[in-house]
């Protein structure tokens, strides 16, 4: 029976394993880290429930593409497909509260009673929103192993994305200028990631709005419990704790694994689900990149990378909830030399707080520039410390100057910086999600497997940009099938 070892136990590589088993194949998982989940692990303080992971899942609701995969995880119950609320967003700018509607002619309605004279820019701005949402994704097999006419129909599939070419070619700040009313652009600057090209943000929307998706009232870290729970009950082996140095390579196929612990995993085939900086950096050697990365890591004007900065309050002693849904506003500056007001990202509820009290997640998204900023600052860990607390606390003067009945009543419970996350999971400068579509940028994927390397493979959100939970699940897929085809084996969710 052929072994498959695994670098990383986030979402991907428990994925990884658990196709690898239901498929004949033995696993082991390798995690750094004391426990498995990369980021959407789930931890405690103060009695809270805290978890940066996501709380909608795109293509993952009782029609969506990816539904399968994830019942063939055990991700997710049979029955489980809480209704999301019909607010997906709401924006608060210079006094207008925006409601971003799941129900697309209700949005329009929406945003033509904010700005009547952006009529037909809105119902352009509804309909791209509506194909965004309802993308096909490769889900059945990676294009490498399909037939010609599997790849037919694909292409025919992906005409849609074609319709979105010309926001590939602008950026968001660009195409917010069509609209009049500030709440408006303002929604398409900073729905996408900062810097990102027009159809970043249409994407980003489009995948919130969409009607295949799922809402996950626990977040992450129940999800990440069932997977690991699936991989152990299979047989599975996971070793937390227990990172990886380096690949062992001998000619074109790599023997195994050497272990930060000095020991040696051997195995038929390596599934890289980590970070790819660390995958070519120091697991293989950047000569086992291929074309794709290559292109992506050198050109962050068309392939930017971005982040959070991300607080946890505590509120103690109020029933109702601050806000029924994920909520964006405008606030003061947070840098000193910034000019143009921040954007905050609050989402609170009682999930995850102790009984009579809610837990606030209020985030601000940070542009590669700021997040090298935060990654030099952590290299002294004193300083560190200092600024991230007081950036925490400037915050929180944001969130109660924005809602006054919080003040005195927040309590931290912690905050993260760039280097919070390249610390938890050593992504690529801190990133929270893969490469985004920079202005400039086109549609595309990065092949699955090392360059060179006839039985290495890699599965991360990375592959398919711009990244989150949907693409890293997919990649595991793919990352299975590919093993399964070498193995002749057939495979099977």
């Amino acid at each position: 029976m052929a072994k498959v070892l695994i670098a990383g136990g986030g979402p991907a590589g428990l994925a990884v394993g658990i196709l690898a088993l239901k498929n004949g194949l033995e696993a082991e998982i390798y995690e750094k880290n004391a426990g498995p989940g990369g980021l959407c692990a789930q931890w405690n303080r103060r009695g809270y429930a805290l978890s940066a992971g996501p709380h909608w899942l795109p293509a993952a609701g009782p029609d969506g593409a990816l539904r399968p995969l994830l019942l063939s995880l055990d991700a997710l119950d049979p029955d489980f497909a809480p209704a999301p609320p019909p607010v997906a967003l709401t924006l608060r700018q210079s006094g207008v509260s925006l409601k971003l509607y799941r129900n697309l002619t209700r949005l329009e309605q929406e945003l033509t009673a904010v700005s009547p004279q952006d009529g037909p820019e809105i119902l352009s701005l509804v309909n791209l929103l509506d194909r965004a949402g309802r993308l096909p994704f490769p889900m059945e097999k990676p294009p490498d192993l399909m037939m010609a006419w599997q790849r037919a129909r694909l292409q025919i599939q992906a005409s849609a994305v074609g319709r979105l070419l010309p926001y590939y070619r602008i950026s968001a700040l660009e195409y917010s200028r069509n609209f009049h009313h500030p709440a408006i652009r303002a929604l398409l600057l900073h729905a996408g990631p900062p810097g990102g090209s027009a159809a970043a943000s249409i994407l980003a929307l489009g995948r919130l709005l969409s009607p295949t998706g799922c809402y996950l009232p626990q977040g992450g870290g129940a999800l990440i419990r069932r997977l690991v729970q699936t991989f152990q009950s299979l047989g599975g082996l996971l070793r937390t704790g227990c990172g990886v140095e380096r690949a062992l390579i001998s000619g074109d196929r790599v023997r195994g694994l050497l272990l930060r612990n000095g020991k040696t995993a051997l195995g038929d085939y390596t599934a890289l689900a980590c970070d790819p900086w660390i995958s070519f950096d120091r697991l293989l050697g950047r000569r086992h990149m291929g074309p794709a990365f290559g292109d992506w890591y050198s050109s962050p004007e068309s392939r930017p990378v971005s982040s959070h900065f991300s607080c946890f309050f505590g509120l103690k002693g109020d029933p109702s909830p601050l806000c029924e849904t994920p909520m964006g506003f405008e606030c003061r500056p947070l840098f000193p030399s910034a000019e143009a007001p921040d954007w905050l990202w609050l989402q609170a509820g009682k999930q995850g707080a102790p009984a009579g009290c809610q837990l606030l997640r209020c985030s601000l998204s940070l542009e590669e520039s700021q997040c090298d900023l935060w990654l030099a600052l952590a290299q002294n860990k004193e300083r560190y410390g200092v600024e991230k607390h007081r950036f925490a606390m400037e915050i929180q003067r944001r969130m109660t100057e924005q809602f006054p009945q919080l003040e005195g009543r927040l309590r931290l419970l912690n905050s993260l910086t760039p280097a919070s996350y390249h610390r938890i999971t050593g992504t690529y400068k801190g990133s929270f999600l893969g490469f985004q579509a920079g202005p400039g940028s086109r549609p595309e994927t990065s092949a699955g497997q090392a360059a060179g390397l006839e039985n290495c493979f890699l599965a991360s959100q990375w592959l398919h940009p711009p990244g989150g939970l949907s693409a890293a699940f997919t990649a595991a897929q793919f990352a299975v099938q590919r093993i399964c085809r070498l193995e002749r084996l057939r495979f099977h969710l």
